[in-house]
Parts: structure tokens; sequence; C-alpha cells
């Protein structure tokens, strides 16, 4: 038998990244449940009706059903690292190489 994902709690707390891709400026918000695991993930590119907007959507649909069925936060980061694509920039191979990267270090304290 399937798995089933979890339900959504009513309220979830999260954090909102904002990071320069190649594509543009890129914003994931990373949502928590009550046990402080990631329940869910949301992407939005600087602009909206594009294409890859609607990729970068569905990219994370599925990142968030994973983590709904219980997939490990560093899985998920090390399948996305490292992509590249031809409009990489020197802090970012690609789009999803950023998501990766903000999964991977959400829980690490911020140093500026």
């Amino acid at each position: 038998m399937p798995k089933t994902p979890k339900k959504r709690e009513k309220v979830l707390y999260g954090k909102t990244v904002r990071v320069d891709t190649g594509c543009g400026k890129l914003y994931l918000t990373i949502n928590k449940d009550k046990e402080g695991k990631i329940y869910e993930v949301f992407c939005k590119m600087g602009k909206t009706g594009s294409c890859f907007s609607s990729i970068c959507e569905s990219l994370a649909r599925m990142i968030t059903l994973v983590f709904r069925l219980d997939g490990g936060q560093d899985l998920i980061a090390k399948h996305l690292m490292g992509i590249e694509c031809p409009s990489k920039i020197d802090t970012c191979k690609s789009c999803p190489d950023a998501i990766g990267r903000i999964i991977q270090e959400i829980d690490k304290p911020q140093t500026n």
C-alpha cells in the first residue's frame, strides 16, 4: 500500500530566503511542522507567468511531497545541488542548485 502524505497543520512557521540566480531573484519559503521538520516548500521567481516560474512551482510541489512522505532533508539537497544551467553565476550553478543549498543550510546559524 502506498504511503499517505502527512496532513497539513492549520498554522506552520518558516523562513523565506532570497537568492540571486542567473535567471533572476529566487524566493524560497520553507515551512516546518510542530516537530521542526520541513513540511512544505514554496518557490517563486521574481517574474511571474514565465515558463520557468511554472517549472519552479512544480519543483517546489514535488519537494513538498517528498517531505510530507518523510523524505530526508540531506537526500533532497544532495540531489539538487550541483545541477548546472547556462545562466549560472559565481554563487549559484542553477535554480535547483540554489534550492538544494537553501534546504541544506536552512537550519544553520546565519553569519553576516
